[in-house]
């Protein structure tokens, strides 16, 4: 019997702590929850600028790598530049309209963009 009165005692605590505790999660995730959502669209909003930004500066590189590859082709001093400038290409040319496309779909549809993060987490 004493066994019994004892672990029902623990389970009343324990409820009680459950309770408490929810509660305060509750609570917590209430008044979190809109910042986080924010902070969530902000990084995304940064994120797509970044990569265009990125993109930009590899297909500015770009001009450079080629210009030195036709003015230099005699003197072998560099045979690679060519590889550069068509790597450099490829990274702007795939950079630049995916991030334009993430910046505009945030932008349109921040919701969605919330839920596919969400989706990404589990």
């Amino acid at each position: 019997m004493a066994d019994t009165e004892l672990t029902e005692e623990a389970v009343k605590e324990l409820l009680i702590w459950v309770k408490a505790t929810a509660e305060t999660v509750s609570d917590f995730a209430v008044e979190q929850g809109p910042l986080l959502v924010q902070e969530t669209i902000d990084l995304g909003m940064v994120s797509a600028i970044m990569g265009i930004v990125l993109g930009v500066v590899c297909l500015i590189l770009t001009v450079p790598c080629l210009w030195y590859q036709i003015t230099k082709i005699d003197k072998y001093d560099f045979p690679f530049a060519g590889f550069g400038a068509g790597i450099f290409a490829v990274i702007g040319l795939i950079a630049i309209p995916a991030n334009i496309y993430q910046y505009v779909a945030i932008s349109i549809a921040p919701r969605v963009y919330i839920l596919q993060q969400l989706g990404n987490i589990f």
